[in-house]
């Protein structure tokens, strides 16, 4: 395990990962551990996914991306902060803490500057993906962190990378937040999957900003997809004065057809500056 790292607290349990607080011993300085416990019902698909995550992270180099430190497998059992066991040879990630929390947390008493700095910061860390072929495929609110009021795109876990040597084995399975699923993700078509994927998710993102809710807000999952793939938008309906332009700017990233959707994130941060 990293051994100068003394966990402090239990974050989350995700389908890819545990996350735990913790602090470097000998600087004092906050990380945050991501471990996926090696357990019976942890499939080569997980541990797959983990590895393209660090890949991901690792290959880009932009300060809107969450930094790695360090990474490795438990060469024995720990007794984690929440008192549980993780077996040995479990892989962690040791990554930068980001200390303001998640875009979540930050939602309330927006205006257009902050939703337009929020948006402009997203896209360029996604330009930094897209360019080493890496779709992120999960944008959302929690994914979203802040440190020293600076964004952080986070949580690579589902990201499908275009040029990968090894076949992904979630390639045709659905994979991301229902709120913010491009049509395409959700019909596991991972021949369309590209930029104009996460930028659906970005338009989902913008929605939410704007009008305190994502588009597509159902009762069920499946309605919620539903809507994704066949219903129209909404009413927009923004609490705050945004520019005349960007609900059109909003309509053309959630476009159900990806050829009718922003190509690259510099196209739609070119429309909304």
């Amino acid at each position: 395990m990293y051994r100068p790292v003394l966990l402090c607290r239990f974050l989350d349990d995700g389908a890819m990962g545990r996350v735990w607080r913790a602090s470097h011993s000998e600087t004092n300085t906050p990380v945050a551990i991501k471990v996926v416990p090696l357990r019976e019902d942890a499939t080569e698909a997980h541990i797959f996914r983990f590895r393209a995550e660090i890949r991901a992270i690792a290959s880009i180099c932009h300060p809107g991306v969450i930094r790695i430190i360090d990474e490795g497998v438990l060469d024995d059992p720990s007794i984690m902060g929440d008192g549980n066991q993780i077996p040995k040879g479990s892989p962690y990630i040791v990554m930068e803490w980001a200390s303001d929390g998640h875009l979540g947390q930050r939602i309330r008493y927006r205006d257009w500057d902050q939703t337009k700095n929020i948006l402009l910061s997203l896209l360029d860390a996604l330009a930094a993906a897209h360019a080493r072929g890496i779709i992120h495929r999960d944008i959302k609110p929690q994914n979203i962190l802040f440190s020293n009021g600076c964004l952080r795109l986070a949580d690579f876990g589902g990201a499908f990378e275009a040029q990968a040597d090894q076949i992904d084995p979630t390639r045709t399975k659905m994979v991301g937040s229902p709120n913010y699923m491009a049509p395409e993700q959700i019909l596991c078509r991972w021949r369309d999957l590209g930029p104009w994927t996460d930028l659906y998710a970005v338009g989902c993102l913008g929605w939410l900003l704007a009008t305190g809710r994502p588009p597509f807000v159902r009762k069920t999952r499946k309605a919620v997809l539903r809507g994704h793939l066949l219903d129209r938008l909404p009413v927009f309906a923004p609490l705050f004065p945004v520019p005349p332009d960007f609900k059109s700017w909003c309509e053309k990233l959630l476009a159900k057809n990806i050829h009718s959707r922003f190509e690259f994130a510099a196209d739609a941060t070119n429309q909304l500056l």
